[in-house]
């Protein structure tokens, strides 16, 4: 089981080379990969460019750059104004019905005891003050709808992929852009650790080869032997926790993605 994880590591490490060569060797009970020989019977293993979860996650589009989300956070923001400014017309437009209807069903009930002039005069006012209302949540409905439009036109300058204006509602549409943002978050998170797995690899070969050449230059072989194997314990300690946490995001974006 632990040969297995190792080496699914090792793959997922060196993938971003072309073609390397990698060793596979085990020093004191500790199996580990390095691009140099680690031992006498270090086993060599040509790995091929492959391509990980991850820059497939890139060339299917799941992570954007900065502007597009900057751009489509923003647009968020608008998009759920445009759907405030709506009800909001709405409700102005019910209100202004049902004062109207109250005015007049006031005015039957008095008969001829009610001011006519008095009634239009009232009817007048309300319909004024409302018409002012709602044409204040047209122009501000407007002015959003502009704002959407520039951001749509800025985030399709930079990804045509995300092309979802025609195809769905305003609700939706702040659906699809959370599921976005929250993709990218744990895309971003992926991209951290990987960086990280890749340094740790780095490092550890370039502690092996500085003790490799140490160890020539007092043609002591056995200390590089008993140096290496804890360099390797240690270095596969710190790659192991990365590719758990690596392995746990993608777990949560297949979970979120499947909700």
């Amino acid at each position: 089981m632990i040969f297995r994880i190792l080496l699914i590591l090792s793959l997922f490490i060196f993938s971003s080379l072309s073609q390397a060569s990698i060793y596979k060797c085990e020093l004191e009970g500790v199996l580990s990969f390095s691009q140099f020989p680690c031992s006498d019977d270090a086993v060599e293993i040509i790995v091929k460019k492959s391509t990980t979860t991850y820059e497939s996650d890139l060339n299917k589009h799941d992570f954007y750059s900065e502007t597009v989300i900057g751009a489509l956070t923003q647009l968020r923001l608008v998009l759920i104004k445009i759907q405030e400014a709506k009800l909001q017309k709405r409700h102005f437009k019910s209100q202004l019905k049902t004062e109207i209807l109250a005015l007049n069903s006031k005015a039957n009930k008095s008969l001829g005891k009610f001011n006519h002039q008095e009634l239009d005069d009232n009817k007048a006012n309300i319909t004024t003050s409302y018409t002012q209302k709602i044409n204040n949540s047209q122009n501000m409905l407007d002015n959003l709808i502009k704002a959407k439009s520039d951001l749509m036109y800025k985030i399709s300058m930079q990804n045509n992929i995300l092309k979802f204006d025609q195809q769905f509602n305003g609700n939706t549409q702040v659906q699809q852009i959370n599921n976005i943002l929250k993709s990218h978050k744990i895309n971003s998170k992926i991209r951290k650790h990987q960086d990280e797995l890749r340094l740790y690899q780095v490092n550890l070969n370039n502690d092996l080869a500085r003790l490799k050449r140490q160890s020539e230059i007092a043609n002591d072989p056995q200390y590089y032997k008993m140096q290496s194997a804890d360099i390797t314990k240690r270095y596969n300690s710190q790659i192991t926790t990365s590719y758990q946490i690596i392995y746990n995001l993608e777990q949560e974006k297949i979970k979120y993605n499947n909700d």
